[in-house]
């Protein structure tokens, strides 16, 4: 009998999981059901976008020599006019990467586009290909339409790897006297796409991290807007740009007359013409009965390592955890489900259960008792990622750190990524983002890299070793 896995997705962790269980599995029969009318998930930008997250402008703000997978390192690059020869890339290239690497390993001929899932249902009494001697997992059934069809078509499944991404559920915090008194217009930066449309007018961005501080820069340098405020939980102070951007603390109400005040005593009071959320995504899986999973609060549960299905490990979900290196984690997150899979290792059920729970309450592996954080991993993504490679026996448990090749990878990762986010930290949120003009070249080997501006390609900037984590 030849065992059959499903994907749901067919963006950048869709395409990882299609890769690795091709090679890992190649026995088994893999579909992969994609929404959309070709891969590339939140990369493909929507030309006519009306709620998609990927706005025309958009640069990564993690380099190229992060941004990749494993097996698949970039080789070269189409550089656009005016673009800067750096290691920070539009969103047109990282398709363009994601569509070469689907190319390379045949991976579009397992894609059935215009998919939707419509219903993913536990088939309790039936056994899954892949299970432990001591434990029953059942098989998992998917419905889904394709196209304009409108009939429901249906398969049943061995083992089933969520990739749908966690960018369709804007979320949106309630600010008292919003509704009330601001006459203005009120959007999510799901809905942003181009600066020129805001030229003249005062804009309250809410939110700071990276999205809020990209759009807040674009909209005064690009878009000739007349003054961003950047509200921000974690500024304590107002602090203005040479660019027309102000930031500011937490924005806490809208007052009569349409003013805006902030925390901290902060004094000023401004009245904006337009408010643009940039506060992220709550995570949203429709096709999900709530009798298998809890959603809300930007939290899944029950999560075995955020990855298993606590009580059925034949169910995945690939890319959950944010504030990471996003390309690398898929890769091993699907190493390690494969590994796993076909002989299982891990804690039993009542472990695993209890294990979900303790993430959920405490606020993930960061234990910051938080419950919006708890897939919120930052910088214990690397010991979370060589646990993975742990789990995927890329890694023993006893081995030193030094000389594994998959140690000195992700600690090279480690190194550009406080590299890069030193030289993004280093400026104002909103200010000129003059850490994208760095290129990197990594030397995994040596656990090092060195970079340079491409403003001045034919000087050696930095040579920096990594510290060991």
């Amino acid at each position: 009998m030849t065992p059959q896995i499903a994907i749901i997705g067919g963006g950048a962790a869709g395409l990882a999981a299609a890769r690795v269980l091709t090679r890992d599995l190649p026995s088994c029969r893999i579909i992969v059901l994609e929404q959309r009318e070709a891969l590339g998930g939140v990369w493909k930008y929507d030309t006519n976008k009306q709620q998609h997250p990927m706005y025309r402008d958009l640069r990564t703000n993690l380099p190229k020599e992060i941004m990749q997978f494993r097996e698949f390192p970039w080789t070269h690059v189409e550089y656009e006019p005016n673009q800067p020869h750096s290691s920070f890339l539009t969103h047109r290239q990282v398709l363009q990467y994601l569509q070469n690497y689907a190319q390379q390993f045949g991976l579009e001929s397992l894609i059935r586009f215009r998919a939707e899932v419509q219903q993913l249902t536990v088939l309790e009494g039936t056994t899954s290909y892949f299970q432990p001697s001591n434990e029953a997992w059942p098989k998992i059934q998917l419905q889904w339409k394709e196209g304009n069809d409108s009939t429901i078509q249906s398969a049943i499944f061995d083992a089933v790897c969520i990739c749908n991404g966690h960018y369709h559920k804007p979320a949106q915090p309630t600010i008292p006297g919003l509704q009330e008194f601001f006459p203005g217009e009120v959007l999510h930066s799901v809905s942003y796409d181009e600066a020129s449309r805001f030229a003249g007018k005062t804009i309250l961005c809410i939110g700071g991290r990276a999205s809020g501080s990209d759009i807040a820069r674009e909209l005064v340098m690009q878009g000739n807007a007349a003054h961003v405020y950047l509200s921000d939980s974690a500024c304590s102070e107002a602090q203005t740009t040479p660019h027309r951007v102000t930031l500011v603390p937490a924005t806490t109400q809208f007052r009569p007359g349409g003013t805006v005040q902030f925390g901290a005593n902060c004094p000023l009071e401004p009245i904006v013409d337009t408010v643009l959320f940039c506060t992220g995504y709550d995570y949203d899986f429709p096709f999900l009965p709530s009798s298998l999973i809890q959603a809300g609060q930007r939290r899944i549960r029950p999560l075995y390592h955020q990855l298993w299905h606590a009580q059925y490990p034949n169910l995945a979900f690939i890319g959950l955890p944010h504030s990471v290196v996003p390309f690398p984690l898929f890769e091993l997150q699907m190493e390690a489900f494969c590994s796993q899979l076909v002989n299982w290792r891990l804690d039993g059920l009542s472990d695993r259960l209890a294990s979900a729970d303790k993430d959920a309450l405490s606020g993930g592996v960061c234990r910051l008792r938080v419950p919006e954080d708890t897939h919120f991993l930052g910088d214990a993504q690397w010991e979370y990622c060589r646990q993975l490679a742990r789990f995927a026996n890329l890694l023993e448990a006893s081995e030193d750190d030094n000389g594994n090749d998959i140690s000195n990878y992700i600690a090279t990762n480690k190194a550009i990524y406080d590299h890069a986010g030193k030289a993004r930290k280093g400026a104002l949120p909103g200010s000129v983002d003059a850490y994208r003009s760095l290129c990197y070249e990594r030397n995994d080997s040596l656990q090092t890299f060195t970079s340079w501006s491409c403003e001045d390609s034919n000087t050696l900037k930095d040579l920096s070793a990594c510290t060991r984590v």
